[in-house]
């Protein structure tokens, strides 16, 4: 089967659905969600700490909230 992302419109994946909030030790993304009605009002935040995500060598997010 394709992969999951295939099957979602191009405008889901793009620029325009994201804010990220740059900080000196964490990132913070707040990631618009495809909704049935199409209003954009689903989000999912995140958080990247910028330390431990260098220490790991891997990115460190922590799944702050999502909601409508």
């Amino acid at each position: 089967p394709p992969p999951l992302h295939a099957a979602l419109p191009i405008y889901a994946r793009s620029s325009g659905q994201i804010d990220i909030e740059r900080r000196d030790t964490e990132w913070a993304f707040t990631q618009i969600l495809l909704d049935p009605r199409n209003d954009r009002s689903w989000r999912m935040t995140l958080q990247v700490d910028l330390d431990a995500s260098r220490e790991a060598g891997a990115p460190r997010l922590s799944l702050i909230s999502i909601d409508e």
